[in-house]
């Protein structure tokens, strides 16, 4: 499902940078530290006129802590991780796309993280709808 290849990639981008890092995605009932939550806040889908293409849209946010007591340090040198990881593009079904209307604020002694994610999809493919995602819009052909 594309949500679970999109939630891969980060964890993948941010592992590969700092695999001591225990990644949730839907919900923490436990952990240690440190961690990243990864947390879809919105999800739009529109129709683009009479084609079986749609927009998606998505809005994501990660929260991060070291320790219950984090220090800025820690919470700065998450906000250069994440960046390293995730800007200016993610790695997703062996296409880049960009990360748009990134922001980073701390609270409650946590990072948080903002961005959203959209893009075209392409439901004449025969396969699952989701599975299958036309970057030929939103792809970033300069990324690294």
């Amino acid at each position: 499902m594309l949500i679970d290849d999109i939630k891969n990639s980060i964890k993948n981008a941010v592992v590969k940078i700092d695999d001591t890092l225990i990644f949730h995605f839907d919900e923490i009932k436990y952990t240690e530290f440190p961690f990243i939550f990864l947390d879809l806040k919105d999800f739009k889908a529109e129709s683009v006129n009479s084609t079986a293409k749609k927009y998606l849209m998505l809005k994501f946010e990660i929260t991060y802590m070291k320790s219950k007591d984090n220090k800025p340090n820690e919470l700065f040198y998450a906000q250069e991780l994440l960046s390293d990881a995730l800007l200016p593009v993610i790695e997703l079904n062996n296409k880049k796309l960009s990360l748009e209307n990134v922001g980073f604020y701390i609270s409650d002694k946590k990072l948080i993280m903002n961005f959203d994610l959209n893009f075209y999809t392409d439901e004449t493919k025969e396969e699952d709808t989701m599975q299958f995602i036309d970057f030929s819009i939103k792809e970033n052909n300069n990324a690294r």
